[in-house]
């Protein structure tokens, strides 16, 4: 039941006919992206109301599934135009997004603090300049399955250096730009590092992680396919505040896993990065 104000002696004929702020505060919270911009082309005043719930929005996720509209590309448009407060973006499998609609998004929204973004292929470094550059506030960044190089890293690396949760799994990365990536970011609590295609040697990688990210608290490295007892060692011993190691005990000495479970580090519980930051589709 909605709340008393929103009912008058005359009893709305249709939905239309409800005020203004109900569309904004309740409403909204409920229509999916589709939804959304189906209920915009209803009339005038839909797309005007729809502009400005798109005006309010603070978080969007875009998922391969919610865009089967064959017009989604000046959808995107419409919403890079319209939403300029975001604060969290997450953007998955989307063949469609080029780096022209990427770049218009992002330049429009300098205020981001979370941005994960995963298979979109079209996607290189140039795409996501903006984001290094603009994006102050940033401090999640997880990115998969783009085509992005060491420069997004050597740029990122200029302007932002309090990340506290970085999630990649991508294939161009150099072992020299990873570690002076690490060296930057020193506030990192969460690293997740993927893919067998990480780095031809990640042994420096990680003990650059463990001498500079001294308020490490989780780390996943389950998908490399190296095993570096030595340096899973200098983590556990180097980052007073690391609770989980998440690895494959198969691959480690059996000394290893020994001292991490007598540490309390836990090497199995699997951490949905993700789902730390769950939210409601619209806000």
């Amino acid at each position: 039941m909605m709340d008393s104000e929103y009912f008058t002696i005359t009893q709305p004929k249709s939905i239309l006919d409800l005020p203004e702020d109900f569309f904004l505060e309740y409403l909204s919270k409920y229509l999916e992206i589709p939804e959304l911009f189906n209920f915009r082309c209803c009339s005038r005043m839909c797309r005007d109301l729809v502009d400005q719930m798109l005006t309010r929005r603070k978080r969007l996720c875009i998922e391969e599934d919610s865009t089967q509209n064959n017009k989604w590309e000046t959808s995107f448009r419409v919403i890079s135009r319209k939403c300029r407060m975001l604060r969290e973006i997450h953007l998955i499998g989307l063949p469609w997004l080029t780096e022209d609609l990427l770049l218009e998004f992002l330049n429009n929204n300098t205020e981001l603090e979370i941005f994960s973004h995963h298979l979109c292929f079209k996607i290189t470094s140039s795409g996501l300049h903006p984001l290094a550059v603009n994006c102050k506030k940033l401090h999640t960044l997880h990115l998969s399955g783009l085509a992005v190089c060491d420069g997004f890293l050597q740029t990122l690396n200029m302007h932002n250096n309090h990340l506290v949760d970085v999630s990649l799994s991508l294939y161009c990365l150099s072992e020299a730009i990873l570690c002076d990536f690490f060296k930057t970011q020193i506030h990192l609590r969460i690293i997740h590092l993927s893919q067998k295609h990480f780095c031809k040697e990640h042994s420096p990688v990680l003990g650059t992680i463990a001498e500079y990210c001294k308020d490490l608290e989780y780390l996943d490295i389950l998908d490399l396919d190296r095993s570096d007892d030595e340096a899973v060692l200098k983590i556990a011993k180097s980052c007073p505040k690391v609770t989980h190691i998440v690895l494959n005990p198969d691959e480690f000495c059996d000394g290893t896993i020994e001292f991490l479970k007598s540490r309390k580090i836990d090497i199995e519980q699997k951490v949905d990065i993700l789902s730390s930051h769950r939210y409601d589709t619209f806000y």
